[in-house]
């Protein structure tokens, strides 16, 4: 506690002489890092060849960002949330949705049943008979029956 208290007190106090070589690089380096001097003449030529007066295009590009600002969206949705409720479907639409899910499937299966099962044979490439075979050999099953 003793040792905070004096640093609140000496933290003002500085013993560097004011001409202090450190001291006066310092504040040249304050100086040169300054914005406000870098923007001067910037904002001074700003002021001069671009004034921003609220002309017609303006105010219509305000007026289109305004319209599709999200919280005007989300603050209209909110509205329409609160005036109406949902209801679940009733026990007969369910059911019709039920059946023509199964429906579709039943419909995507009998495609492939009549088209594409058992309307070829499968020959397996070189390596794939091989490793088979090698399979076959070497297993353990096969020896002990």
């Amino acid at each position: 506690v003793l040792y905070k208290q004096n640093w609140e007190d000496t933290k003002d106090k500085y013993l560097l002489p004011p001409d202090a070589p450190e001291l006066v690089q310092a504040v040249k380096n304050t100086a040169m890092f300054s914005k406000k001097l870098y923007t001067e003449d910037w904002e001074a030529d700003k002021s001069l060849f671009y004034p921003y007066n609220d002309s017609p295009e303006l105010r219509r590009v305000a007026q289109a960002q305004k319209a599709l600002s999200d919280i005007a969206y989300k603050k209209g949705l909110a509205e329409q949330q609160s005036q109406f409720t949902s209801l679940p479907d009733p026990p007969d639409i369910e059911f019709a949705k039920k059946v023509t899910n199964q429906v579709s499937k039943q419909k995507y299966k009998e495609d492939y049943e009549n088209k594409i099962k058992g309307k070829w044979s499968e020959t397996p490439c070189f390596e794939i008979a091989n490793a088979r075979m090698n399979a076959d050999n070497i297993s353990t099953v096969s020896r002990k029956e």
